[in-house]
């Protein structure tokens, strides 16, 4: 498994490598992990959202770019963004795309207890909405919850260079006993079974 440093970039900076990594990952026939950041007021949309519907639901001054994999509309402003790629020989490459969601966010869900959070899974079926969808409005299924609020969620995209998970953590939902970095090491160490098929 690679873990890559953490680096605030644009956010089509930040597709890029994440689709750098996807590339990597069929290279190398190694898994990647990449947490990171991103410049101010930065916002993604799923990769079948209209850029022109989206913008509509933002402020002019904002940095936009289109994800590769699917979802809604994200607010990176104050959140933990992580992407994972696994190479086609990967278990969680060959499995329905609702089960491997499901595997992450267990992954998720350990790192969050042990730090005595409340964290477990939304098993209700998705809302769904009329309206264009943003993702922390209302949880899918198998996202994380603490305390009944969307911590997690991902979207994800298969291709024949292997399996791209892209996802977000809402910061606000962390204790104020929890610093960012001590979260990321205990999930890239939560991560390390699915990273080291």
């Amino acid at each position: 498994m690679t873990v890559h440093f953490y680096k605030s970039s644009h956010p089509q900076e930040n597709m890029q490598e994440d689709l750098h990594i996807l590339a990597l990952c069929a290279e190398t026939q190694k898994a990647n992990l990449r947490f990171y950041g991103w410049l101010p007021n930065s916002f993604t949309y799923g990769h079948f959202q209209d850029e022109k519907a989206v913008r509509t639901l933002l402020p002019s001054d904002v940095l936009i770019a289109r994800r590769p994999t699917g979802g809604g509309l994200v607010d990176h402003r104050n959140d933990i963004t992580y992407a994972l790629a696994f190479p086609q020989s990967y278990k969680i490459y060959k499995i329905k795309a609702i089960e491997s969601y499901k595997i992450v966010h267990e992954k998720i869900i350990l790192a969050a207890k042990k730090f005595g959070l409340n964290a477990f899974l939304n098993e209700a079926e998705s809302v769904k909405s009329a309206s264009l969808a943003q993702c922390f409005v209302h949880p899918s299924k198998y996202d994380v919850l603490i305390d009944g609020k969307k911590f997690a969620g991902a979207a994800q995209k298969r291709n024949k260079l292997g399996l791209l998970f892209q996802g977000s953590l809402d910061k606000n939902l962390l204790s104020n006993k929890v610093s960012e970095s001590d979260f990321i090491e205990a999930l890239t160490k939560s991560f390390a079974d699915i990273l080291c098929d």
